[in-house]
């Protein structure tokens, strides 16, 4: 017995059936890439998990908030040189507005140890700094 083909129009209903009764927001997705960059499993896939959630919400990721993710995170990197997740974090929802969204999640990051209170020390911060105030070119010295 051969089982019916699985269309395009078919499997986003059921992923989006499976989203819905996870209490899962997709269309909140700002894609950070956080979920591509740690997948053990995404070099098995054709696309990563931040590409399947357009496509399978047929929407576009809450743009306005993108803008506010990405100050947020070039704000960080320039004051730490490397991203300061807390900080980061609280900038973003001060920008966006969305204060408790995502607090249970954070939370569970937290206790989990996922996320540091204090920003860690780099070398070079200077230079980092210092891209962001020569317009990417460094200083020559």
């Amino acid at each position: 017995m051969s089982r019916p083909a699985v269309t395009p129009d078919s499997a986003c209903s059921e992923l989006l059936e499976d989203l819905a009764g996870a209490d899962l927001a997709v269309q909140a997705c700002y894609q950070c890439g956080r979920c591509s960059a740690g997948c053990p499993i995404s070099p098995f896939f054709d696309l990563l998990p931040m590409e399947v959630v357009p496509l399978a919400a047929k929407k576009t990721p809450a743009e306005r908030r993108v803008v506010a993710f990405h100050r947020s995170f070039l704000r960080s990197v320039r004051r730490w040189g490397r991203t300061y997740e807390v900080g980061m974090l609280a900038s973003y929802k001060a920008r966006s507005g969305d204060l408790f969204g995502d607090l249970k999640l954070g939370w569970s990051m937290f206790r989990r140890g996922k996320l540091r209170l204090w920003p860690r020390k780099i070398k070079g911060r200077k230079q980092v700094k210092d891209l962001f105030t020569s317009g990417g070119k460094g200083k020559k010295e």
